[in-house]
């Protein structure tokens, strides 16, 4: 009797073992792993560039890749509104939705007029000047000029984009006298906190101008 219990006990592990050792052997359910999406790094060119790549393939009909570039500046925006301060993270944010909407009408083919896109390029453009002129602002506080200079350039850069998609090209005065200043910092030539000042004050109030314009 002993002899036949020991006989069904080892049985009984046998296949228990044997069907742990067949689980083990299935493989097991293949994952496709989510793919990241990769924000481009970009500065006023890359932008502008990316916008007239837009209007190009709008014009030949290829509404998909006119919107894909748009997405790629709407993309970037975002990711810059992650680390800014309160003022520049709502102006990215309402620049990058703006764009998310345009980018909706150009897949669908909806845009009527080239004149379409010039808001909201323009505004993208103006929301990234604000948003460097601020971190200038904030690098000079800290006493590091040279970071306030290259600042205080990528500002200038997104201020000339976002005049010429309106029209304005030639108010360049506040881009020129940025960029002089910009340079003495970023050289560690010599400048005077007047004339960082003027530029800054020359800077702003170009900004809030066209702001103001963009917002009518």
């Amino acid at each position: 009797m002993k002899k036949l219990s020991m006989l069904a006990v080892l049985a009984v592990i046998t296949l228990v073992i044997g069907f742990t050792v067949a689980i083990a052997a299935t493989p097991a359910p293949k994952t496709t792993p989510t793919k990241a999406v990769e924000t481009e790094l970009m500065d006023a060119e890359n932008m502008a560039e990316h916008f007239a790549k837009a209007r190009e393939a709008y014009l030949k009909k290829e509404y998909k890749e006119s919107a894909v570039e748009i997405r790629k500046v709407e993309a970037y925006l975002r990711t810059e509104a992650t680390h800014a301060d309160a003022t520049s993270r709502k102006e990215l944010t309402s620049a990058a939705v703006e764009l998310q909407e345009i980018a909706k009408k150009a897949e669908k083919g909806t845009i009527k007029t080239d004149k379409e896109f010039d808001q909201d390029f323009a505004r993208a453009h103006y929301a990234m000047s604000r948003y460097h002129r601020t971190k200038a602002s904030t690098y000079m506080t800290k006493k590091e000029p040279a970071n306030a200079g290259r600042e205080l350039k990528l500002s200038a850069a997104h201020l000339e984009k976002a005049l010429k998609v309106m029209g304005r090209e030639t108010e360049t005065d506040a881009v020129n006298g940025a960029n002089i200043v910009a340079d003495k910092l970023v050289a560690g030539a010599k400048w005077t906190d007047q004339e960082v000042k003027d530029a800054f004050n020359n800077m702003d109030n170009k900004l809030d101008q066209i702001g103001k314009d963009l917002l009518k």
